[in-house]
């Protein structure tokens, strides 16, 4: 019988609810899994090959624009960054500031490691996947439209000048 997937597909394994790695599965699998209700919302997952585990709702972020990396490091010295989202279902507009969301995704990338290197000590270890699965609904409420809760949006990155501190 012929895997559901092709040879391209990115293959993930995921904790299950004994911590034990299972799989590898296509990530859309690991969703459907979700879905069903058979793992959890938060359900731990790594890329095969790779060392590093993420909350499913991490591994399926959408990487972000390009054009980000560009305006990043021409920024003007005194502006600040936004993402300005309108959402694709409802029109809604709203603002996001680059730098706290990159804040967010740097404290869940270390909670992750840290849940690695104290996965012997389990009340550190579970503590570090409830900070992941925090700053991961943070990051889901920042990307989903505040009006009709959809996650489909348009992006546009804004600077904004700061006022000179006098």
């Amino acid at each position: 019988m012929e895997p559901a997937h092709s040879a391209d597909t990115p293959l993930w394994y995921y904790l299950d609810q004994n911590q034990a790695p299972c799989g590898p599965l296509p990530i859309t699998e690991i969703k459907a899994l979700v879905e069903k209700g058979d793992l959890p919302a938060d359900v731990q997952v790594c890329l095969a090959g790779k060392e590093r585990w993420h909350s499913l709702g991490i591994a399926l972020l959408p990487p972000l624009p390009v054009s980000h990396a560009k305006r990043k490091t021409s920024s003007r010295s005194g502006s600040v960054q936004e993402y300005r989202r309108t959402c694709k279902r409802c029109g809604k507009v709203w603002h996001s500031l680059i730098e706290r969301e990159e804040n967010i995704q740097k404290e869940m990338k270390g909670d992750n490691c840290a849940s690695v290197i104290h996965c012997c000590n389990p009340e550190v270890g579970a503590q570090s996947r409830r900070n992941v699965a925090a700053h991961d609904s943070e990051l889901s409420r920042l990307r989903t439209c505040p009006e009709c809760q959809s996650a489909h949006y348009r992006e546009e990155i804004l600077d904004r000048d700061t006022p000179a501190a006098e």
